[in-house]
């Protein structure tokens, strides 16, 4: 991290601070890295312990520490500890606070997180309009314990000038509205409408939002003001803050976040197949690969390389036919592909071709030439379909699972045709020990891009999105830095 003058203190601090006091502020990690903890609850969807990052204000603040050197560790308690312990200096910080004047007087805020819109939720039935507090004489209130309103419907429910329940979780208040325990309940609009979409579907419809907002406010980090270590600590989230928007990455973390959630369901398939996918060692690599993850890592999804999987072809190819919320990569775009997928690309340019080796002078202009040979192809891959398409013998094709055995099958000479990608062939025949000078392309079979598949089902609004991105890998120059990397 680079630091001078009074961030060089700060940093200073926090480093002095780490072997003070393990849990008020700052924690060795494994990796001698500084790591914070910081305590919270869930708050869905803000903030999700299931959820990819642990949803979008986790995010943003573990991004924005990350640019000032610090790592983060989430600690799940109830608000109310949470509260406590920043507030006694057990933990330093805490995230997910909105500001009244009974918490300004004991905490030190750090620039809004977000901003979030509290409004009346309310049974679907019932007649309601409001323009102040004092219109709703009359009504029941439902609140969280722990919970601000903001000062104005705080006050009003301190000084006892409406007639409120306490409910320990927002779920179990939205349930007492639906019951009608009470009349109106004020919620966050998007944690609102988080639970009502988790409520039967009988039941959903019976609550509704009103219009008029009780409050628009910031969300924020705490740390007590009797806490100068856990200060600092908040200056510099503040700091890494200032650098996420002015680098972009804030606004695609906010704008992705419901994003983020759908793609962490998808499942990655690919096969064998360099140099565009392949295991080496157990790492996955290859062209597609870096792209995919290029893609995964410009739209802030959680989904990294080591979640992709790799199969034979054949099994990959039938998994994203049949299975809901697969992502196959990467394919050739064929008539008979077409309608069976969404569709993002062209990420590569693959011509398909026929191999063969050059001492049996097989050089051809056409298929009907090679009618009485053996042809190697891969199931289910463009290859195999493309000679099917052209009216080759399926009694002369082998179809084999894996492009090493085709390979190996042509090098040997038992079979005197190859049909497959003109880059991906060469490195496997690589692969396999032979001199790939001794071997042509007997007869090109079609001009094509690999594309990635997405099944049916997938959301378009996830397809579009990898889409534009890769658009913009590509209008950017990044795209074509991606794939010379790889062939290095």
């Amino acid at each position: 991290m680079n630091t001078n003058g009074r961030d060089f203190i700060v940093f200073l601090l926090l480093s002095i601070t780490v072997f003070a006091s393990t849990d008020a502020v700052a924690k060795k990690s494994s990796d001698a890295s500084l790591s914070v903890t910081i305590e919270l609850d869930d708050w869905s969807p803000y903030i999700d312990r299931d959820a990819p990052f642990n949803g979008s204000l986790p995010h943003i603040v573990t991004a924005a520490y990350k640019l000032q050197g610090l790592d983060t560790r989430y600690q799940f308690v109830d608000w109310k500890v949470a509260y406590e312990n920043v507030r006694n200096a057990k933990t330093a910080i805490s995230i997910g606070w909105l500001k009244d004047a009974s918490r300004t007087a004991e905490m030190h805020f750090s620039a809004p997180i977000s901003h979030i819109t509290l409004s009346f939720f309310h049974r679907k039935n019932m007649q309601f309009t409001w323009q102040s507090l004092k219109d709703l004489e009359g009504y029941r209130f439902g609140y969280v314990k722990g919970f601000s309103y903001g000062d104005q419907f705080n006050d009003a429910l301190k000084n006892g000038d409406i007639s409120a329940i306490e409910y320990q979780t927002t779920s179990a208040a939205f349930m007492a509205l639906l019951h009608r325990e009470v009349d109106l309940l004020p919620s966050d609009t998007n944690v609102g409408q988080s639970i009502l979409s988790d409520i039967e579907t009988t039941k959903f419809g019976e609550i509704v939002m009103d219009e008029h907002p009780l409050l628009v406010t910031p969300v924020h980090m705490i740390a007590s003001k009797k806490n100068a270590a856990a200060i600092a600590l908040v200056d510099q989230f503040n700091k890494g803050l200032t650098k996420l928007k002015e680098s972009g990455r804030y606004k695609r973390i906010v704008s992705n976040r419901n994003l983020i959630k759908v793609i962490d369901k998808l499942t990655f398939l690919t096969e064998e197949n360099a140099p565009l996918n392949y295991k080496d060692n157990g790492t996955i690599k290859g062209i597609s690969v870096a792209i995919v993850a290029e893609i995964l890592k410009e739209l802030e999804s959680n989904v990294l390389p080591d979640r992709f999987n790799v199969q034979p072809w054949a099994r990959a190819y039938k998994s994203a036919l049949q299975n809901d919320n697969v992502v196959l990569f990467s394919m050739v775009q064929t008539p008979e592909r077409t309608n069976q997928f969404q569709w993002v690309g062209p990420i590569y340019r693959a011509n398909v071709v026929l191999f063969s080796n050059k001492s049996d002078n097989l050089k051809r202009s056409s298929l009907k030439s090679f009618s009485k040979q053996y042809i190697c192809a891969i199931r289910e891959d463009v290859g195999a379909q493309i000679i099917a398409s052209l009216g080759h013998p399926r009694t002369l094709t082998h179809l084999i699972p894996t492009a090493t055995q085709c390979a190996k099958m042509l090098q040997l000479g038992r079979v005197k045709l190859w049909a497959y990608g003109a880059d991906t062939g060469r490195w496997y025949l690589s692969k396999t020990g032979a001199d790939t000078s001794q071997f042509e392309e007997a007869l090109h079979l079609h001009e094509s891009y690999r594309h990635i598949a997405f099944s049916r089902n997938v959301p378009t609004k996830v397809v579009d999105a990898f889409q534009q991105t890769l658009d913009y890998l590509q209008l950017s120059g990044r795209l074509q830095q991606i794939i010379n990397d790889e062939l290095r």
